[in-house]
């Protein structure tokens, strides 16, 4: 999940910095934020059609006009519907942008009523009546580019009225302000339109060149019904709706013949098996492939897919634009289709498409189509042939998609990591918010499957040998790697999953000193880190107390770390939790001990029974005299109140000597041995040996 936001950054690398990738932005936008309310339509469609086929009485009932009114709602209105959420989307990114005061669906309604003047200049009095799917590539176009013109007039200096600023309220001088550009710019629009674009009149004169003559009898020829699946594929392929284009000009489906054969519904049924492209292959093999966002892209595919709908695969994986889809794109529908002919042809299969549409769930719909068994079967063929089409591509895909989002992933890693406080982060909209906000999700994923690690860090004594370790979370994403805890944690402390990060760690740990134990390391004591979050959660004692009951693991083998640095609240709540669990026989250590200014506060109100000095003094202990005076001074401290002192960062065999001559009970770091997995870190006790 954490690179689903910026499936849209690699998929514009290349136009990065450029207007296109804003507009193609806010098509994904659109098209996508309208996929329940196709859905809804496409039920209703599926539903009106089923009551014809299994009972035709039914043509009057009360379900057949209410479905029918619903499709009709959807497909009627579908160029209108797309205008605005493209609108809206683009409009509202330049008030943030440029911090506009305008309201983006004013905007958005601008760009409506510039399509329905369009339609109107295009069809006369049935203007209104084409606002459907034929109408598509009109109203993105009108989404655009009256938005664009509204923005620049808006922010057009002599059109601000800033003397009014004195003169009138906020909200009305903000209103104002809008009417010369929303005035201007549908003029503007419907000027250029009608200049530049005619109508698209020359569309309608380059059709019939790339088609040529269709026969009414014989239908779409080999060659035609070719060329007209590429004309459907390349338009998607840029981000434009292919029926926008091919369903405006009709004389080239042959809709009124459904008998023959090689027209639309041949098409929708073997050559756009899961949508344009016959992608219903593609999300198979998403859905076998061990990336797991693009298996959940795939799941979340599926449905939508088997009723031929595919924009979620179209914008979410892309597809548009994408070139390691290209070939497959627009080949694999041509190649499915050529199947079939070959299939009729050779009379393996015969044709029944009566009352068909493209919404027709797969294998349904191949059974209709030819009124066989045989029928369901060659459309799962077709798709078993695009899903082996589609698979060694998606391949390429993901291995070029991992590359750069392991680049922009540590580069995003490498700044969080600089953020001290995470909080304002996981509501922000910055690419670096929406990246956080990405990584607590997997990072909450994985820990429900129980996908992280604990290593262990040993502790040991003056003659070198193992007493003890410290458990430690470890976590690798999928794409980036290891991600150091100093992220990890301040970020889940933000989010509140400190607590599931917590338990889970815990339960991990336990299982791992049982392993320890059995294996003879029955004086092994382990310490857990506890965030000062999860001492502040109600139940946090009574889940730590239970785990351990359940875990069959001696409470005296179990210590809690605290960080000292994290200033502990030292609330009765959880003074009477910590005493209660030192009752128990469980063991408190202050980690950091030295780095704030509540240390011997900690040491008068906890239960103490060790000090572990912080690393940041350790470091100058063989350099400053000073340094080893206040290390001496804590462990003569700790003697007296008879707890234990660990020092941990100890990387030299000096640094070893000098602590253990000024009173270090146990010591940690890199000299003994960094941070190791369970069965390494089982090795390693085996060589240095216990006490």
């Amino acid at each position: 999940m954490v690179f689903e936001y910026l499936h849209l950054s690699t998929f514009f690398s290349a136009l990065q910095n450029r207007q296109g990738a804003l507009w193609l932005d806010s098509l994904q936008h659109g098209f996508v934020s309208t996929l329940p309310v196709v859905m809804l339509g496409v039920l209703a469609l599926t539903v009106s059609q089923m009551l014809l086929w299994l009972a035709p009485q039914w043509h009057n009932s009360l379900a057949f006009n209410l479905t029918q009114s619903l499709e009709l709602g959807v497909y009627g209105l579908m160029s209108v519907m797309l205008t605005l959420a493209v609108s809206h989307k683009l409009a509202g990114h330049y008030q943030k942008r440029f911090s506009l005061a305008f309201d983006p669906l004013q905007v958005a309604l601008l760009a409506m009523m510039s399509l329905a003047a369009v339609l109107i200049m295009d069809h006369q009095q049935n203007g209104f009546a084409k606002m459907g799917i034929p109408s598509v590539a009109k109203g993105l176009l009108c989404a655009v580019f009256v938005t664009e013109l509204f923005v620049f007039f808006f922010r057009f200096r002599p059109t601000r009225f800033t003397y009014l600023n004195d003169l009138v309220p906020s909200h009305l001088h903000q209103a104002i302000r809008s009417v010369w550009p929303a005035l201007i710019a549908p003029l503007v629009f419907l000027l250029i339109y009608r200049m530049l674009f005619d109508a698209f009149g020359w569309a309608a004169a380059v059709m019939p060149w790339i088609m040529g003559e269709v026969d009414a009898e014989q239908g779409l020829s080999v060659w035609q019904s070719s060329k007209l699946i590429l004309i459907n594929q390349l338009s998607w392929f840029v981000g434009v709706h292919g029926s926008s284009i091919v369903e405006a000009y009709p004389e080239y489906l042959l809709p009124n013949r459904p008998d023959l054969v090689y027209s639309k519904q041949f098409v929708d049924v073997f050559a756009h098996i899961g949508g344009a492209g016959c992608t219903l292959g593609l999300v198979l093999a998403l859905i076998v492939s061990r990336h797991r966002q693009h298996k959940r892209l795939g799941y979340y595919s599926l449905v939508p897919s088997l009723f031929n709908i595919n924009e979620l695969i179209i914008f979410g994986l892309p597809i548009i634009f994408n070139r390691y889809f290209l070939i497959p794109f627009l080949c694999v529908p041509i190649l499915t289709s050529g199947l079939f002919r070959v299939a009729y042809e050779l009379n393996w299969l015969s044709w029944q498409g009566d009352a068909l549409i493209w919404s027709t769930p797969v294998v349904l719909g191949g059974y209709l189509a030819t009124g066989q068994w045989q029928g369901a079967l060659f459309q799962l063929v077709c798709v078993l042939v695009a899903f082996l089409a589609y698979q060694p591509f998606l391949v390429l895909y993901q291995k070029q998609q991992a590359l750069e989002q392991s680049q922009a992933g540590q580069a995003l890693l490498e700044e969080l990591s600089t953020h001290k406080d995470m909080a304002p982060l996981l509501t922000d909209q910055t690419r670096l918010g929406r990246f956080a906000r990405s990584l607590v999700q997997d990072l909450k994923q994985d820990l429900i499957n129980d996908r992280f690690d604990v290593y262990y860090q040993p502790k040991v004594n003056d003659q070198q040998r193992v007493v003890g370790a410290e458990a430690l979370f470890r976590w690798q994403h999928p794409q980036l790697g290891w991600v150091s805890p100093a992220t990890l944690i301040p970020l889940a402390e933000s989010h509140g999953l400190i607590h599931m990060l917590g338990q889970q760690v815990l339960t991990r740990s336990l299982r791992d000193l049982r392993l320890f134990h059995i294996a003879g390391m029955t004086q092994f004591k382990l310490a857990v880190n506890v965030s000062p979050l999860q001492l502040s959660h109600p139940r946090f004692i009574e889940q730590f107390q239970q785990r351990i009951e359940r875990s069959g693991v001696d409470p005296k083998h179990v210590e809690i770390e605290i960080t000292e640095g994290s200033e502990i609240e030292l609330s009765d709540h959880v003074l009477s939790g910590l005493k209660k669990l030192s009752r128990s026989g469980i063991s408190i250590a202050v980690d950091d001990f030295g780095m704030g200014y509540t240390s011997l506060r900690y040491l008068k109100s906890l239960p103490v029974n060790t000090l572990k000095i912080d690393g940041s003094i350790i470091k100058d202990v063989l350099v400053s005299l000073v340094v080893q005076d206040i290390v001496q001074s804590m462990t003569q401290l700790a003697k007296n109140m008879n707890v234990q002192v660990v020092a941990e960062w100890v990387e030299t065999q000096d640094q070893f000597d000098k602590l253990v001559a000024l009173g270090c009970d146990q010591l940690q770091g890199k000299i003994m041995s960094m941070p190791l997995p369970v069965n390494e870190f089982v090795r390693f006790c085996g060589l240095k040996g216990m006490s």
